[in-house]
């Protein structure tokens, strides 16, 4: 998935971020409006993942399922700048 992503857009990888259930994706991390999912364990959520990141569809009801908010949502917006500030 690392490799599919990576070919359209920005991979910045974190540790832990304090969503323990699953890989966790910030798409659009320089947008206006980030989304952050959580949760992204099987074959087929990564191809929905993909489908929204690299082909620009708008998310499955599956994938909006698995969209991150509140707290969690900030504190992992949080991180990826800070990440995204200091490797400019």
């Amino acid at each position: 998935m690392r490799d599919a992503l990576a070919k359209k857009c920005e991979v910045v990888e974190l540790k832990c971020v304090g969503i323990c259930s699953g890989c966790v994706v910030v798409a659009n991390p320089r947008s206006s409006d980030p989304t952050v999912y959580s949760k992204l364990r099987t074959k087929k959520h990564r191809r929905h993942l993909l489908r929204v990141v690299v082909d620009e569809k708008p998310p499955s009801s599956e994938l909006a399922k698995r969209r991150v908010g509140g707290s969690k949502r900030t504190a992992t917006l949080r991180r990826v700048g800070r990440r995204l500030k200091n490797a400019s």
